[in-house]
């Protein structure tokens, strides 16, 4: 069926209408009140995972457990936080680098706290799954803040040569691209757990370094913003079964502006995130590069795949036109 008809028909369709399977109704509404459970998204491919409680909590204090990535505060920090936006937000405004529009923006009134979840890697295939840490800043105290960061820093990230915006001008890429599976292999590279492993200090010093090229590109100077982004990065904070817990090495996924984070800090080592090659040597070539790449930084881990004829990238499968 052509897209636009599927389209079309989805738009219309009466999903009331059409269920009619109450004993699953009745199911799914008895599992999502079982306490001794818990309901989430699958890390990767869409699918729903249902977990027993106790192995979700334990996998949340695992992975909060390491001391060098968090540490746990005494109390909630958003009223001292929201001091330091307001100083922040004055000196701004008495200086014109912020607008009226964009100060009020900083300032968010009735601020939620932010919550700590995980989303299982279940494609992993290992029992009991371990899980990617997520925080939601929906409503938080810093959440303006982020989102204000990543406006100012996106300039600097769409001008490096491997910026890509997103799915379409990946598929305008490959349309250049040749590749003869009798001679060549897909591989893909990817970060382990990029957010949570760029250097906070370094990743600052990078932004430095990037807004001192472009001094007088803009009315707000290098070191306000530097300051902004300071106070967005180190002071990232949640909650977890009223135990609250500072981030104090990465960034966390979820906060708006940690994409530009980590575009910023993997760009500097000359690095990108997700890579695709299209590779002419050996297999064993290929385990080389990728040991190489590995034993550059300390901080950061590529996972490598590798495939002859298709290979999923992002949220596509590449695959040789017949």
């Amino acid at each position: 069926m052509p897209f636009d008809k599927t389209t079309e028909l989805l738009i219309t369709l009466d999903v009331e209408s059409l269920y009619t399977n109450i004993p699953q109704e009745a199911t799914l509404k008895c599992l999502t009140s079982d306490p001794t459970i818990v309901i989430k998204w699958a890390n990767k491919g869409g699918a729903t995972v249902i977990l027993p409680q106790k192995m979700y909590k334990d996998e949340c204090l695992r992975l909060l457990g390491n001391t060098q990535h968090y540490k746990r505060l005494s109390r909630d920090p958003t009223p001292e936080i929201q001091e330091e936006i307001a100083f922040l937000v004055s000196r701004g405004s008495e200086n014109n680098w912020l607008t009226k529009e964009e100060a009020a923006f900083l300032i968010q009134t009735n601020p939620k706290v932010p919550y700590f979840y995980i989303l299982t890697k279940v494609h992993k295939g290992k029992i009991p799954p371990p899980g990617r840490p997520i925080v939601s800043g929906i409503g938080s105290v810093l959440e303006p803040l982020s989102q204000f960061c990543d406006f100012l820093l996106q300039p600097l990230v769409k001008q490096f040569l491997t910026y890509l915006k997103d799915t379409t001008d990946i598929l305008v890429l490959l349309e250049t691209m040749p590749f003869d599976k009798t001679t060549e292999l897909l591989i893909t590279l990817d970060v382990e757990s990029l957010y949570t492993n760029i250097p906070q200090e370094a990743t600052l010093d990078v932004i430095c370094d990037q807004l001192e090229r472009t001094r007088g590109g803009s009315r707000t100077p290098p070191e306000f913003i530097l300051d902004l982004a300071h106070l967005a990065l180190t002071r990232n904070f949640f909650e977890l079964e009223k135990t609250f817990y500072l981030q104090i090495h990465g960034t966390s996924m979820g906060s708006t502006f940690a994409p530009s984070l980590a575009c910023l800090y993997v760009d500097s080592l000359h690095y990108i995130n997700d890579i695709l090659l299209i590779w002419s040597g050996t297999k064993r070539e290929a385990q080389a590069f990728a040991y190489c790449l590995n034993t550059s930084n300390p901080c950061l881990k590529f996972t490598m795949t590798k495939g002859n004829n298709q290979l999923p990238f992002l949220d596509l499968l590449i695959h040789e036109k017949n």
